[in-house]
């Protein structure tokens, strides 16, 4: 990934958002690295890409500059858990987050997903922010849920499965820049 401004990300390429392979791991763990020490490693990443009857993984290619952001998700049951979003620091604010948790929750509603649910740390107010912006309230504290010592918020959105839902995530998708539009490579919902 070339350290390039994310102005420049979006004056000269358009991001698409892509199920995730093996082949974007390297890059995936660059950026887990950089937005969370205390992340997930290579194991986890490859063991999640192995469930894909239960799992959504998703990230956001923007050439030249190659990924610079991921997602994933979990069914558990008729629950979608939201299960890890970052976006590279120096691409952050291009809706690139939004894009991604478009794009998981479009697949948690074509898996039959009733709620999703999903932890974020407590002091991470934007992210809490995006969050809300898509239906999701807090609902509790996990305590120390971060590397034993950060506190997450629980939030949770519920009747997603619902017409209401599916058509606040398409006034949010209809608000994203057509930049950083779901490339017709992702599967799922739209």
């Amino acid at each position: 990934m070339t350290n390039t401004s994310g102005s420049d990300l979006m004056a000269t390429s358009v991001a698409h958002v892509l199920p995730l392979r093996a082949e974007h791991l390297d890059a995936v763990l660059d950026i887990e690295a950089e937005t969370s020490p205390a992340g997930w490693n290579r194991n986890v990443f490859q063991a999640e890409l192995e469930r894909p009857e239960s799992r959504c993984y998703l990230v956001v290619e923007a050439p030249p500059h190659g990924v610079v952001g991921f997602g994933g998700m979990q069914m558990l049951a008729d629950d979608a858990h939201i299960t890890t979003i970052a976006v590279a620091p120096a691409h952050r604010r291009r809706k690139l987050a939004t894009r991604l948790l478009l794009g998981l929750l479009r697949d948690a509603r074509a898996r039959g997903a009733h709620a999703a649910t999903l932890e974020v740390r407590l002091h991470n107010i934007p992210a809490q922010r995006l969050y809300a912006g898509f239906g999701f309230r807090p609902v509790g504290i996990r305590p120390r849920y971060y590397g034993g010592s950060v506190d997450a918020l629980i939030m949770w959105a519920h009747d997603v499965d619902g017409p209401a839902f599916g058509e606040m995530l398409d006034a949010l998708d209809a608000a994203v820049p057509d930049r950083t539009k779901v490339s017709p490579g992702h599967h799922g919902e739209h």
